[in-house]
């Protein structure tokens, strides 16, 4: 999402005794063991599939655009890729997608300003180079799906809102975040369309995106519009803008006016297993477009698509590096290096696979590049973290976790930290385990031990992936308890709180400061402001129903802590 695939609230869903209860049976089910022999044979076998397929040549209409097209860029006038400096100008901060900051961790933060509340955000917000705060929502036909703010949470401009099949930005833009450019040009997918904005709100230009291949699920009712979007755009080496769309189609384009730069490349990867739908409580109330909840659903878990994540761009040797399904098992994925080569002389350039490398179960993990560029690691649905060589395609080594399918953070000096559903672990580049938390001490610190029939706890899960800085790891911890419901233990959130944790030692150094609801987004901070930005998912919103039975059973004064959604600032306190 991508969104990500972490939080308490997701958590909870997994638990409960519906069809979402089953899900992370289902998924764990799916497959045997994530390792299998013979990666190079099969990825031969997988290339000659992709040429098989072709190199697709869909229409991609231009439908409005500003000035004249620039002259073709080479790889040595702009490396490396054009992202706006700004420390998180795109979904995982920087086109690694380390989720690093080059600042440091204030000793604590007060809620400053929220905006946009009843708002589901799904993904995080991203910077541009005068301050902007570019933020996406997945609302109905009628509603803005594109929002910029200043550092004070107000209103500068809003793209223009749904109105039909090719008029404003559907809500498949809250599939993705925006992506900046040095020049404080937006660009970001919605379900059947590219735009791109200028810093003020004027078009820059917009574009078709190809439609779904034959057999995709949600191109007609109940959905208002096809369902086709990127998960998140990256900028390449020579500055053109390339996407790979829900079900697996590789797009390149001119950053200037949005021609198409190379032939469409299909992924050779099948359509993965649809995960069962969600409660219909999810996002209920206004949170979202309820069209769009079931695509979510089934992109944010790695259903019933072919690539569910954020693409990471290897800044040494121009490979983009995605996950998408696998092309002789649809219940395993590959890691795909794909090798943009620009065109000349008024020609178009071409997309290729470099590379197929196997791992597990799980196309919704979004790849992270180690700052050496020497790896890229990867997690699946089997809690295993996989890590691949960024030259050869092969694994360099594994690890066993209990995390969610997710992106890892990767920290400055290479150490590889992974979030699980109620811990966390930290990885030395060779693969060495450096240490294993929790936070029962914390929650016992904050939560007194409940009393009342069904309660256990109290608990403290990862509401989101970690972002680390030059002294911390920061992260959304929700602490609450699990309340049995039919046999299962459901996770129940009291209160969500920023925690500072040692990266050396995984120890819980400080509470930051308490958020207004989980967030299950990635922990977006600005280094020139101190500011630190929360979105609020409410996935919380499938158990928020439990609250008057779970509210009189809690001890004294405390509640379940309810959907807020928005947007949510957040400064350091003093």
């Amino acid at each position: 999402m991508t969104p990500t695939r972490t939080g308490s609230a997701r958590a909870a869903l997994r638990a409960l005794p519906t069809t979402a209860g089953s899900l992370a049976r289902t998924a764990r089910q799916a497959t045997g063991g994530p390792a299998r022999p013979g990666p190079a044979a099969r990825t031969r076998r997988r290339l000659a599939a992709a040429g098989a397929a072709g190199l697709l040549a869909a229409g991609m209409t231009v439908l409005a655009a500003a000035g004249p097209a620039a002259a073709a860029v080479s790889l040595q006038d702009q490396t490396p890729p054009p992202y706006a400096q700004t420390g998180w100008s795109t979904l995982h901060a920087g086109p690694a997608n380390r989720k690093y900051v080059d600042t440091v961790t204030a000793q604590s933060y007060v809620h400053r300003w929220s905006v946009l509340p009843g708002v589901a955000m799904s993904q995080a917000p991203v910077i541009g180079p005068e301050g902007h705060v570019y933020q996406t929502a997945a609302l109905g036909p009628g509603h803005v799906n594109l929002y910029a703010f200043d550092e004070s949470g107000r209103l500068l401009w809003t793209a223009p809102a749904w109105k039909d099949n090719a008029t404003g930005v559907n809500g498949c833009a809250g599939f993705n975040s925006p992506i900046v450019d040095t020049q404080g040009d937006v660009y970001v997918s919605d379900c059947n369309k590219l735009w791109a904005f200028h810093s003020d709100g004027t078009l820059k230009w917009v574009i078709n995106l190809p439609a779904a291949p034959a057999g995709s699920p949600f191109q007609g009712p109940p959905q208002d519009v096809p369902v086709n979007p990127f998960i998140v755009a990256v900028f390449t080496r020579d500055g053109s803008v390339l996407g790979v769309t829900l079900f697996g189609q590789v797009v390149v384009v001119s950053r200037q006016d949005g021609h198409l730069e190379a032939p469409i490349l299909q992924l050779p990867g099948a359509l993965g297993n649809p995960v069962p739908a969600p409660p219909a409580s999810l996002f209920a109330g206004g949170f979202m477009d309820p069209a769009l909840v079931n695509p979510l659903w089934q992109t944010a878990l790695a259903g019933d698509v072919v690539s569910a994540n954020t693409p990471a761009v290897d800044e040494s040797n121009g490979l983009v590096m995605v996950v998408a399904t696998d092309h002789d098992n649809k219940t395993l994925a590959d890691l795909y290096a794909l090798r943009f080569t620009p065109g000349h002389a008024g020609q178009q350039g071409t997309v290729a696979i470099q590379f197929a490398a196997p791992v597990g179960a799980g196309s919704g993990s979004s790849p992270a590049i180690a700052p050496d560029d020497s790896q890229t690691y990867v997690t699946d649905n089997n809690g295993v973290l996989y890590a691949v060589n960024n030259t050869t395609g092969t694994r360099a080594w594994t690890a066993s976790t209990d995390s969610n399918p997710q992106s890892v953070t990767v920290g400055p000096n290479g150490t590889v930290y992974v979030a699980g559903p109620a811990d966390m672990f930290a990885f030395s580049q060779s693969g060495t385990q450096l240490w294993h938390t929790t936070f029962a001490t914390t929650a016992a610190a904050l939560l007194p031990a409940p009393t009342g029939p069904g309660l256990a706890g109290p608990i403290g899960q990862p509401s989101g992936p970690m972002t680390v800085t030059n002294n911390t790891l920061v992260e959304p911890i929700s602490f609450g308890y699990t309340y049995s419901v039919a046999g299962q233990q459901v996770p129940i959130t009291i209160m969500t709180k920023l925690v500072a944790i040692s990266p050396s030692t995984g120890a819980v150094l400080r509470v930051l400061g308490p958020e207004i609801d989980t967030a299950d987004a990635n922990t977006v901070l600005d280094p020139r402001t101190g500011m630190i930005l929360a979105t609020h998912a409410p996935f919380e919103t499938a158990v928020a129903g439990l609250a008057s039975t779970v509210n009189p059973i809690l001890p004294a004064g405390l509640s379940m802590q309810q959907p807020v959604g928005g947007l949510e600032g957040l400064a350091p306190a003093g």
